[in-house]
């Protein structure tokens, strides 16, 4: 048996210790049990100044253990021993806080709040059309002046109190303004009071109308047409303007018309009888048309037409939007032209809600088919080929005679359409071409002047001829074609001297103006022209040029470069004009300049001497003969001094001495020269 003496003070001890660990023990499995469940608002929170908000946490206490709360703002203590904790915004004033709770004194246990207190709307973003007011850069938001929304759909320009609205009692706009597809509503009973929202203003809505008309609600929510206090304004270029007595919501909507599509008879052969379908419909919104009929108007009889499938009896009333269908025949004469015309017209009516007759016409197109064929379209050598932008673009058009007889004065034209606002146009001369034969011609174009900012444009072939039989043919083709481009591709669009002859000069200054252009699908930040010639000691440079890309508003830069020659050996030289990109060469052209000395810029003082000398011996022998001649028929009343003939010599002799002064002085300018 043992004995096992314990003191009475150690036990004591022992007691206490198991005593804490156990406590602790307790209070950390509590404090590992409290957990948040829920926290309100979410955080970041927006609220406007001047408004109350209260911050709450629910804790999850499985073992409901005491709990303590610590509420802070922006670091300081609040002193709330509470679950939730009411944030008072300041009025007038905009700025950010930063709420906290802390859950017994655990730094584990916090949550915390962004809160954002406005002074006025802080989802401006929801409106991002170019015209809305950047509220941003306004001082006051209760002085808001030409207040402006816009989005996709249209515009709304508020009038106001004067021009102004009030704006710092409103937190969210979409709360209270939408704009949607042919709608506007500005919700005039929720408003802010004094806001001056309600107060009426211009509206745009960015759709075209054919017949517009505006409908405003009602008090019951049913659309009504708008007779008073709704004004238009414009209706035109895609876009329909008007103006509000006082807002509420308003659409725009389509009146009650028709809507015809093309009629055209395609490619039709002459002397046969041929049918086309086409269809008409109610284009209106909201009303439906009644009695509705159609009839033809100034058809030449020689095309026999009627209407041999038309309206049926549910086809009488059209619903907004619905279709109805038309087969028209028609006998095509044996000698109709070729050219695309009208034969008369197609004529529909019917009756609005309002009881008002509605009626549309349309032109009646014949085509016959033409028998000049196009066979064959290349560009730069390819049926699938690219517009080049740095080399001449060859385009090659084949056609051939179908026709049972021989065609003549037969021309083609090709187009490029709405290049640089313009189109380009070239013609082949006429040519005559014979039943079943072919013809190929090429044409030229050169687009290393023009602005292309498209990816592709439209080729038009037309090729046209009159047959032996009267007949005129015209046929019309469109193509596609695409830009050649690369990710980075810089091409020089000019490189031009002042004077390509340099004469008769030991120091000469020249201008070298050059222009580079940016037609890659790249931005570039770093461009470089350099200008050298090594035996003319020339090297020029400029560097640090950035190009947006070849849709962009910056793509062209040009430079003039001023080039000083001294002592410029005679002959010709090239002078290379080279563009880098990022340090490697992308594209370089050569410029011819001439140098000539003075001795080949004079004509030799030999050759002008001979002229000189040879007049010179010319006048001389004449005078001498006849001199000699007038002393032998002299008589002996006289002497040759006293005579007629003396008279004569002394003034050939005068003409002579002033024509050896002129070529004496021509002389002496060449040589300064």
């Amino acid at each position: 048996m043992f004995t096992i003496e314990v003191d009475k003070m150690e036990t004591k001890k022992l007691g206490l210790v198991i005593a804490f660990v156990l406590a602790l023990l307790i209070t950390v499995g509590s404090a590992l049990a409290l957990t948040f469940d829920e926290t309100a608002p979410e955080s970041p929170f927006v609220m406007k100044d001047g408004d109350s908000q209260t911050f709450s946490v629910t804790m999850n206490n499985p073992d409901d253990v005491m709990i303590s709360y610590q509420w802070s703002l922006d670091g300081d203590d609040v002193g709330m021993d509470s679950d939730s904790y009411i944030f008072d915004a300041p009025s007038n004033e905009a700025d950010d806080y930063v709420i906290k709770v802390t859950v017994n004194d655990d730094s584990e246990l916090t949550k915390s709040w962004n809160v954002h207190v406005a002074d006025r709307p802080v989802d401006i973003s929801q409106f991002p059309g170019a015209g809305t007011t950047a509220l941003d850069t306004v001082a006051d938001p209760t002085q808001v002046e030409n207040f402006v929304l816009e989005n996709s759909f249209g515009t709304i320009e508020f009038t106001g109190m004067n021009g102004k609205v009030d704006l710092s009692e409103i937190l969210k706009l979409v709360d209270y303004v939408s704009i949607e597809d042919g709608k506007v509503s500005v919700d005039s009973g929720d408003l802010p009071t004094d806001s001056h929202l309600e107060l009426g203003g211009k509206v745009t809505v960015k759709k075209t109308y054919q017949k517009p008309v505006i409908l405003k609600s009602g008090n019951d929510e049913d659309f009504e047409k708008c007779t008073v206090g709704c004004t238009v304004v414009s209706n035109g270029n895609g876009k329909f303007v008007f103006t509000v007595a006082g807002f509420s919501t308003y659409q725009v909507v389509e009146a009650a018309d028709f809507e015809i599509s093309e009629i055209l008879f395609n490619d039709v052969l002459r002397g046969k009888t041929v049918l086309t379908t086409f269809t008409f419909k109610n284009n209106g919104t909201v009303e439906t048309l009644s009695n509705v009929s159609v009839q033809l108007v100034d058809v030449n009889s020689k095309y026999a037409a009627l209407i041999t499938e038309g309206l049926s009896g549910d086809e009488l009333v059209l619903s907004p939007g619905e279709p109805a269908s038309v087969t028209l025949q028609i006998k095509v004469p044996d000698d109709e032209d070729t050219n695309k015309h009208s034969i008369g017209t197609f004529k529909v009516m019917g009756t609005n809600e309002d009881n008002q007759p509605v009626t549309k016409e349309a032109q009646i197109y014949v085509l016959p088919k033409s028998f000049l064929d196009i066979t064959k379209v290349k560009v730069n050598g390819k049926t699938t080929g690219d517009l080049s932008l740095e080399d001449v673009n060859d385009v090659t058009v084949e056609v051939k005679n179908e026709y049972t007889e021989d065609m003549d004065d037969v021309t083609i034209t090709v187009e490029l359409l709405d290049v640089d606002g313009d189109d380009l146009e070239e013609e082949s001369d006429e040519f005559e071409l014979k039943d079943g034969d072919e013809q190929e011609e090429t044409f030229e174009f050169d687009l290393q002047g023009e602005d292309l900012d498209e990816e592709e444009y439209v080729l038009e072939v037309t090729v046209e001829g009159e047959a032996d039989d009267g007949t005129v043919h015209i046929t019309v083709e469109k193509y596609t074609l695409n830009v050649e481009r690369e990710k980075h591709q810089v091409i020089i669009t000019q490189a031009e001297l002042s004077s390509t002859l340099l004469q008769c000069s030991a120091t000469k200054q020249l201008t070298l103006d050059v222009e580079i252009k940016n037609v890659g699908k790249s931005d570039e930040d770093d461009l470089e022209i350099k200008v050298r010639n090594d035996d003319l000691a020339i090297n020029l440079v400029k560097s640090d040029i950035e190009l947006d890309k070849y849709s962009g508003d910056d793509t062209e830069y040009s430079k003039s470069f001023q080039i000083l020659l001294t002592e410029a050996a005679e002959g010709k030289h090239l002078l290379t004009v080279e563009v880098y990109r990022d340090g490697e060469l992308e594209a370089t052209e050569d410029v011819e300049l001439e140098v000539k000395g003075c001795a080949s810029a004079v004509t030799s003082k030999s050759e002008t001497e001979q002229d000189y000398d040879a007049l010179k011996a010319e006048l001389q022998q004449k005078l001498e003969s006849y001199v000699l001649s007038k002393e032998t028929a002299k008589t002996a009343k006289a002497s040759f001094r006293e005579s007629d003939e003396y008279v004569v010599f002394l003034g050939v002799l005068v003409i002579l001495a002033f024509v050896a002064a002129v070529l004496t002085f021509a002389v002496l300018v060449k040589k300064k020269r």
